[in-house]
């Protein structure tokens, strides 16, 4: 049983330890709360309490845990196994990225303590409190394999995964039709790890410099070249957002949840009277056109540093160019995204959509064209009419000396 056991025990001494510290923490627990039950010194609901969360965390962590076997979550073992001859339908010399009969174990053990503790704490039915350990682990599980998935090349899985995660979040409280949606995620994340393994190894292109990166932001800094002004502002930039129409469902999607929060918070009151709830409707408008603002001042962050107008507006009006195309061109996205955003929710309410999916397309629509619509930051830099300065940064170095 240890030897079949084997086949998902951590390989690393780090996450032995990360496993073992709620395992041992839960059996100290269970241990005072025997104690207690004994002399009556502690109110056994409490530690129950904390054992429910001690349960939950090593549900998210063991989740992590599973996907981390996946060979873009080590770069020792990424770079060794690139160079043998592994290829997809092989045995991951680590152990498998997929779900075995021996995770079953590990759930079913889970489930049972699940069902021991909190039933004593909670009062809930059955129904409602099983599938929690098993939404978390899915949850967790497809979390980090979308984003080892997408670190080595896969398009759009982590958005694909937060499109199952609205859809979860849509269902609620129902968490055994959000439990059916997690399994679903879940298959669909592996075809998608099928597919990317299939592709290894990845032609070596992993960034793994970009990750550690994060972590110290002096050797990111250091790994940057850096030749000072103006020299900097002329080197290539290739920032363009991949899948626009996925990222714009998605935040759209998302938008969209607004309405169940809003359905929890206020049950039992009709939102329908204007009079009543004024107030409310002015404030949700003024949230959702606020995400709208967020995307078009990142749009316009991403172009205008150190991209200035070639004449000052004073200029503009003395010479008679009130507008000029080669400079202004990049403000046209940004207007067409706001105006949208006024606009649309009316339209779409005339036509019978509800408030929350009428903003919630119209947001969709706003992000998409701030991510799609041209110019690009190529053609902005290569063909644009502006005249280059120092960007407004806090750093120093940006105007460092040659």
């Amino acid at each position: 049983m240890i030897k079949w056991m084997r086949k998902i025990a951590p390989y690393g001494k780090s996450g032995r330890i990360l496993l073992a510290i709620p395992i041992a923490v839960f059996l100290l627990l269970e241990v005072i709360k025997w104690m207690a039950l004994v002399t009556k010194s502690i109110d056994d609901r409490e530690i129950m309490f904390y054992q429910t969360l001690l349960l939950g965390l090593f549900a998210l962590l063991y989740g992590g845990y599973r996907a981390y076997f996946h060979p873009a979550g080590n770069r020792e073992y990424y770079t060794w196994l690139s160079k043998t001859p592994w290829r997809l339908g092989k045995t991951l010399p680590l152990g498998p990225v997929h779900l075995v009969p021996q995770d079953l174990v590990v759930l079913a053990v889970l489930e049972g303590l699940w069902v021991y503790v909190p039933v004593a704490v909670f009062p809930l039915p059955l129904a409602f409190l099983l599938p929690i350990p098993l939404l978390l682990f899915l949850l967790s599980y497809s979390l980090n394999l979308s984003s080892f998935i997408v670190f080595a090349g896969g398009n759009g899985c982590t958005l694909y995964f937060l499109f199952g995660l609205g859809w979860i979040v849509y269902m609620l409280p129902n968490l055994l039709a959000g439990l059916g949606v997690a399994i679903v995620t879940y298959a669909l994340m592996q075809v998608a790890l099928r597919r990317n393994l299939a592709q290894f190894p990845w032609h070596n292109d992993l960034d793994w410099d970009r990750i550690s990166g994060f972590v110290d932001a002096g050797a990111n800094r250091r790994a940057t070249p850096l030749v000072g002004w103006p020299f900097n502002a002329l080197m290539y930039r290739a920032n363009e957002v991949r899948n626009p129409l996925l990222v714009s469902v998605v935040v759209g999607w998302w938008a969209f949840q607004l309405e169940g929060l809003v359905r929890l918070f206020t049950s039992g009151y009709d939102l329908t009277l204007a009079s009543d709830f004024g107030f409310f409707w002015t404030v949700m408008r003024f949230t959702y056109g606020g995400l709208a603002v967020i995307f078009v001042g990142w749009r316009l962050f991403r172009y205008l540093p150190g991209h200035r107008s070639p004449i000052s507006i004073f200029g503009r009006i003395a010479t008679g160019r009130i507008i000029i195309p080669g400079f202004d061109k990049v403000f046209v996205v940004p207007i067409c995204a706001l105006l949208t955003m006024c606009f649309l929710p009316s339209c779409l309410e005339m036509l019978g959509v509800s408030f929350f999916g009428a903003q919630s397309i119209a947001l969709g629509f706003a992000v998409f064209m701030t991510l799609k619509i041209g110019p690009t930051c190529e053609e902005w830099d290569l063909t644009g009419d502006y005249r280059m300065a120092p960007p407004m940064v806090f750093d120093k170095t940006a105007y460092k000396r040659i």
